[in-house]
């Protein structure tokens, strides 16, 4: 229907045109002029608190006539009293609408983080920014009203135990994420970890596991918000390849353990004859992270 509309469009312009070189020019003639596509609406402010990796979207309704390509920018908006990258971060930058296509409108994702510090409200605001098409309503938008995030209390000894959850994503080739394999054991002060690094040594990897000892993990208490995991360097892995003993593989890491979300996520490497293999399996294309990444589910 829209293809015959525009064929007809097509038709009565050279139609026009056609007696408009017969009879010369006539002052009812109009000239149209582009037209952009105006926001008109947007989703409610919402309240939220500073919880890391919290995602908001937030649909914006538009006029659906348009006749020229649009290209809508979204910014930060100077009012603004959370700070980008600290506070939050926008995850739709940018929106594109082709000519003569309608438009339910279009959503934008913002993301939120924790920075552990006590602060009073913060605000967010969405601005749509050079290059803008006329028409947009420059004005800024408050989005969020970000609050503290709220204190949880964790009994840390509640880890021990078999963890699932994901470890190591070789999404350089489109493969799922490795299912943990993790076991913590210990109690507070003196907690232990086995099991990083299965799927990618036995699988990508291609090698016989023959040892693999509980190592050391440390867990600080920062402050109400943040709590830090350290798996200090250390002899980790025995393998074989190929029947052949390989040299010991070392480990090391780093990693928070979020007491509301309950979730611990650690950060590794592991290495052997002087190479970082989790450096190396992103260097090469397989991994898009610099290191290994476990995110494994507390009770």
């Amino acid at each position: 229907m829209k293809n015959l509309f525009r064929v007809l469009l097509v038709v009565a312009g050279f139609l026009v045109g056609s007696c408009a070189l017969e009879e010369g020019p006539t002052s009812d003639m109009q000239t149209f002029e582009p037209y952009s596509p105006a926001l008109s609406s947007v989703t409610p402010v919402v309240t939220a608190n500073e919880i890391n990796g919290e995602t908001y979207t937030f649909h914006f309704t538009l006029d659906d006539r348009q006749i020229t390509d649009a290209t809508i920018s979204i910014t930060a908006g100077s009012q603004s009293t959370a700070k980008v990258g600290e506070d939050f971060d926008i995850l739709t930058e940018e929106v594109e609408f082709l000519a003569l296509e309608g438009s339910d409108g279009f959503d934008v994702e913002v993301v939120v983080y924790n920075d552990y510090e006590t602060e009073s409200t913060e605000t967010i605001y969405l601005t749509f920014s050079t290059p803008v098409p006329t028409g947009i309503d420059k004005t800024e938008v408050l989005v969020i009203n970000l609050e503290n995030a709220p204190i949880c209390e964790y009994d840390f000894n509640d880890i021990v135990g078999a963890r699932t959850g994901t470890d190591v994503t070789i999404d350089g080739l489109g493969w799922d994420p490795y299912p943990s394999e993790v076991v913590i054991s210990g109690t507070t002060g003196a907690f232990g970890i086995t099991g990083l690094g299965v799927g990618w040594m036995t699988d990508f990897w291609g090698e016989v596991i023959t040892d693999m000892p509980v190592v050391d993990m440390e867990v600080v208490v920062v402050n109400d918000y943040q709590t830090v995991i350290t798996i200090p360097s250390q002899t980790y892995m025995s393998t074989t390849y190929n029947s052949a003993p390989q040299e010991t593989y070392l480990i090391e890491g780093t990693g928070t353990l979020d007491k509301c979300l309950k979730t611990i996520t650690i950060e590794y490497s592991m290495s052997n004859y002087g190479t970082d293999w989790a450096f190396w399996t992103h260097d090469n294309g397989y991994m898009s992270e610099e290191f290994f990444t476990a995110v494994l589910s507390i009770p």
